[in-house]
């Protein structure tokens, strides 16, 4: 149940726009444009990667990609990265006090979901 939640979470943290595109970019391009620089993208791969849809599973993979897109100030990327750190997911330590950073810099770019687990995470004490 636990985990259901978090993929619940992290997919509602990271909706992206669709771009009205007639047809699927196959997941090789998307890499391609990801590591190109292209947020959204690393967003998307992020997220495939995560959840493991159609690929095996790698949190590894998919922390780096949000980690790409946190570092460029996308404000889901460093929500994701939050939620990363506070589990301590994708070979990162847990640590919540990072996490509430990364989930500061979030709503501090307007994503309410970085303000409510950055004031979840503070009310905590972290």
């Amino acid at each position: 149940k636990q985990k259901e939640y978090q993929l619940a979470s992290l997919n509602s943290r990271l909706k992206y726009e669709n771009k009205g595109s007639a047809h699927e970019d196959s997941l090789a391009d998307m890499k391609k444009w990801a590591e190109q620089g292209n947020v959204e993208y690393q967003l998307k791969v992020g997220l495939i990667y995560y959840q493991g849809k159609g690929v095996r599973q790698d949190l590894v993979l998919a922390r780096k990609m949000f980690q790409k897109a946190a570092n460029k100030g996308n404000a889901r990327g460093q929500g994701a990265l939050g939620f990363f750190y506070e589990d301590g997911l994708g070979g990162l330590k847990r640590n919540r006090a990072t996490a509430k950073e990364w989930y500061g810099k979030a709503c501090d770019k307007g994503l309410q979901d970085g303000c409510d687990e950055y004031r979840r995470l503070n009310e905590r004490g972290y």
